[in-house]
């Protein structure tokens, strides 16, 4: 149990960046492969926050993940566990660490909306209204587990761009933000709505981060008119 709760408490403190690179300063990844190597004698969940945590630290620090052979080899083995949290954990770590490695092309015409659960009714609309202009789009619309990241990276890798629906709760997920980190990576073009009434997204974090000064539309007032705005941009962006 106390390893348990110290994984967890590890977990939540590297949700901020500098606290993520000052873990792996003191050495945090030799905590965590001992922890994995005892994974038969200790509860799931100790192993699921690790995974958790190894997910938050490729954010910062994935070159010294990518160095590190025995966090590799127990990342692999993770991502294959009939435990869903461990597996999704372990690959969207793996994504981060290995980015894309696909030679698929990329459709002019393919959409993707990264999103958080909670506004799935309003990237519901906004995929009803792309396709209505003759767009493919991708979307989640079960949680992705496991091996279905798999499919997320290569819909990320497939479009020409990437409409993110801006939250709190989008900025509050690993999850999110491995796809949009992917997103970055892959050079892919950027279009950020907002999601939330109220919430400002030029505060603190790595998604304020990456919006720096981008132009983002409102897609919470009047929707029937505001998404015309980034759907107008998106036609320029595919011409």
């Amino acid at each position: 149990m106390h390893v348990h709760k110290q994984t967890n408490v590890q977990t939540n403190v590297s949700i901020n960046d500098e606290n993520a690179k000052l873990l792996i300063e003191l050495g945090i990844l030799d905590v965590i492969i001992k922890i994995l190597h005892s994974k038969t004698k200790i509860d799931e969940e100790a192993i699921e926050a690790s995974a958790q945590l190894l997910q938050q630290l490729s954010f910062t620090s994935a070159k010294d993940l990518r160095k590190n052979r025995d966090i590799m080899n127990e990342l692999t083995e993770l991502k294959s566990s009939k435990n869903t949290g461990i597996s999704e954990a372990a690959s969207f770590a793996l994504l981060s660490i290995q980015g894309h490695s696909r030679t698929m092309g990329t459709s002019k015409k393919q959409i993707m909306i990264s999103y958080s659960w909670e506004q799935q009714s309003l990237a519901k609309k906004l995929k009803s209204r792309l396709s209505d202009r003759g767009f493919d789009v991708w979307i989640d619309v079960e949680k992705m587990e496991g091996a279905t990241v798999d499919a997320m990276a290569a819909a990320v890798e497939g479009s020409v761009a990437i409409i993110i629906l801006v939250s709190e709760a989008y900025k509050e997920s690993k999850n999110c933000r491995s796809e949009a980190v992917h997103a970055r990576k892959c050079k892919k073009k950027e279009i950020y709505a907002l999601a939330e009434p109220n919430y400002n997204p030029s505060t603190e974090g790595w998604l304020a981060f990456m919006m720096c000064d981008d132009l983002y539309y409102n897609l919470v007032g009047d929707f029937e008119k505001e998404a015309e705005k980034p759907i107008a941009r998106m036609k320029k962006l595919v011409e």
